[in-house]
C-alpha cells in the first residue's frame, strides 16, 4: 500500500513535466489516423459506388444495410470502450489493441472490397457480414487509438497540437484515397474493376498495419493518473450520460461528420453523372484534401486566438459557404466548383477540435461527476462517427433512389438535380446547423484551468488520506 501511494504521489508531481510531447511522438500518433483512413476514407469515398456499380446491389439495399449495421454498432462501440479502459497488460491499457487487432482489420477490409461468385441474395448476405465485421474491427483498433490521446498529455494546447497532427494525416489519407484510388483501380484491374478494387485494398491494408505498429512502437509515453477507486460500469455510464459538454460535442460531431461522410461517398456520382467527367473525382477529392490539410496546420494558432469553441464555429461557417458555392454553380463551371471545393476544404481547420475537445470532456466528467472514463467517453465519440458515416451513406443512397438514379446510365434532369442536392446542398445545411450545439459548449481555457487545479487538489488530498491510512 505504501509503495502504491508513493507511486501515486510521484505521478502527480511529474505530470506537469510530462505534458510536453516530442515531435516524433506527435508524428507517430498522427500516422495512426492515416492508417485508419486507408480503410475508412476508402469506405466513405468508394464503398457505396462499389456496391451499386461493381458489386451489383441496389441503392435502397445499400441504404438499409448501412443503417442496420450501425444499429448493431450502437451496442458494440461502448463495449470496446469499457473493455479497453479496464485492460491490464505490460503494454498498458490501449496500446495492445494497436499491436494485434490491425492484422484482422486488414483481412476483413480486403474481403469487404471483394466480389464473391454468389447470387444477389448471397452477395447481400456477404456484404452485411463483411461490412459488420469491418465496423467492429475498426472500433476495436480505433477506439483504443483515440483514447490513447487522452492519457498522453494533460495540457490543453498540447492536446490541440497532437490532434492537429492526427487530422493532418486524416487529410493526407483523404488526398491519397481521392487522387490515386480510382486510377489505381483502373490501372491494376486493366478494365476489370473487381480485380482493381481487390488489389488496391490489399495494398492499402498492408500499409495500414505497418503504420498502426508505428503508433504502438513510438507512443509508449502515457500519463496514467492515479485512480483512488475502482471504475464501475455505473461510473462509466454517468461519465457519458451526465456529461453535458460531451453531449453538446457529440451532437456537433454528428452533424459535421454526417455532412462530411455523406458527401465523400457522393462526390464520385456528382463528377460522373452531373459534371460528366470521371477524371474530376480525383481532382475534387484531391483539392479538398490538400486545402483541408493545409488549413489544419494552422489550427493550433487559430485555436489560441478564437478558443476551441470559436474555432469549431468558424470552421462550420467557412465549410458551409464552400458547399453552397458548389451547389449553385453550373455543372460545367469547373473554376467555380473548384473555388467552392477550396473554401470547403479550408473549413477543415475545425476538424482537430472534435478530438481535442473530447479529451477535455474526460476531465470535465472527472471534475463534475467524479468518474474518469476515457474509454467510455471516446467510444461514444467513435460511435457518433460511425453513426454519422451510416446516416450520411444511407441518406445519400436513399436520396439517389428517390430522385431516380440508375447505375451506369445517362441520368434524367431530376436525377442530376437530386445528385447535386444530396452531394452539396444537404451537407451545407448540416454543416451550418452544427453551430447550434456548439453554442452550448462551455469549456474554455478559464474553465479548463479551474478544472485542472481543482482535480489536482482532490488527487493530492486522496493521496494524503491514503498515506494516513497506511
Amino acid at each position: 500500500m505504501e509503495n502504491e501511494v508513493s507511486k501515486n504521489l510521484q505521478t502527480q508531481k511529474s505530470i506537469t513535466l510530462e505534458n510536453k510531447l516530442s515531435f516524433m511522438t506527435k508524428l507517430s500518433y498522427g500516422v495512426g489516423d492515416f492508417a485508419s483512413n486507408l480503410s475508412w476514407a476508402m469506405v466513405s469515398s468508394f464503398l457505396m459506388i462499389f456496391y451499386t456499380d461493381t458489386f451489383g446491389i441496389a441503392p435502397v439495399v445499400v441504404a438499409t444495410m448501412f443503417l442496420v449495421v450501425r444499429v448493431v454498432d450502437a451496442f458494440y462501440d461502448p463495449m470496446i470502450g469499457l473493455v479497453a479502459e479496464r485492460t491490464k497488460s505490460k503494454y498498458g491499457r490501449f496500446r495492445p489493441y494497436l499491436l494485434y487487432v490491425p492484422i484482422f482489420f486488414a483481412m476483413i477490409n480486403i474481403l469487404t472490397f471483394t466480389v464473391p461468385p454468389f447470387s444477389i441474395t448471397g452477395k447481400i448476405v456477404y456484404a452485411y457480414i463483411t461490412y459488420l465485421l469491418l465496423g467492429m474491427l475498426y472500433s476495436a483498433v480505433n477506439v483504443p487509438y483515440g483514447a490513447l490521446a487522452t492519457v498522453m498529455t494533460q495540457d490543453m494546447n498540447e492536446r490541440t497540437s497532437l490532434n492537429s497532427f492526427r487530422m493532418f494525416f486524416t487529410n493526407v489519407a483523404s488526398i491519397v484515397i481521392g487522387m490515386i484510388t480510382m486510377p489505381l483501380i483502373l490501372k491494376i484491374g486493366n478494365g476489370n474493376k473487381q480485380i482493381g478494387y481487390f488489389w488496391t485494398t490489399v495494398l492499402y491494408s498492408v500499409v495500414a498495419v505497418l503504420l498502426f505498429w508505428t503508433v504502438f512502437k513510438n507512443c509508449k509515453k502515457v500519463i496514467e493518473l492515479p485512480r483512488h477507486k475502482k471504475l464501475t460500469l455505473k461510473d462509466s455510464f454517468l461519465a457519458v450520460a451526465k456529461n453535458s459538454q460531451l453531449i453538446s460535442l457529440i451532437i456537433y460531431a454528428l452533424l459535421q461528420l454526417t455532412s462530411l461522410f455523406g458527401r465523400i461517398g457522393l462526390v464520385a456520382y456528382y463528377a460522373i453523372y452531373d459534371m460528366k467527367n470521371p477524371n474530376m473525382i480525383s481532382v475534387l477529392m484531391g483539392v479538398y484534401g490538400v486545402f483541408s490539410a493545409i488549413s489544419v496546420m494552422f489550427t493550433p494558432y487559430i485555436a489560441k486566438k478564437l478558443g476551441k469553441k470559436g474555432t469549431a464555429i468558424a470552421a462550420s461557417l467557412v465549410g458551409s459557404i464552400g458547399l453552397f458555392i458548389i451547389y449553385f454553380s453550373p455543372y460545367n463551371n469547373i473554376p467555380m466548383i473548384l473555388l467552392g471545393t477550396i473554401v470547403s476544404g479550408i473549413g477543415g481547420f475545425g476538424a482537430p477540435m472534435i478530438f481535442s475537445m473530447v479529451a477535455d470532456t474526460v476531465d470535465y466528467a472527472e471534475w463534475k461527476i467524479g468518474a474518469r472514463a476515457e474509454g467510455a467517453i471516446y467510444s461514444t465519440t467513435s460511435l457518433s462517427t460511425k453513426i454519422a458515416s451510416a446516416l450520411g451513406g444511407s441518406i445519400g443512397a436513399a436520396g439517389l433512389a428517390f430522385f431516380g438514379y440508375v447505375p451506369n446510365a445517362t441520368q434524367t434532369e431530376l436525377a442530376m438535380k437530386g445528385i447535386n442536392i444530396v452531394t452539396n446542398l444537404a451537407p451545407a445545411i448540416l454543416t451550418l446547423l452544427a453551430i447550434i450545439p456548439m453554442l452550448f459548449y462551455k469549456i474554455d481555457s478559464e474553465l479548463f484551468q479551474k478544472m485542472r487545479s481543482e482535480l489536482e487538489i482532490r488527487r493530492n488530498a486522496n493521496i494524503e488520506i491514503e498515506q494516513k491510512n497506511i
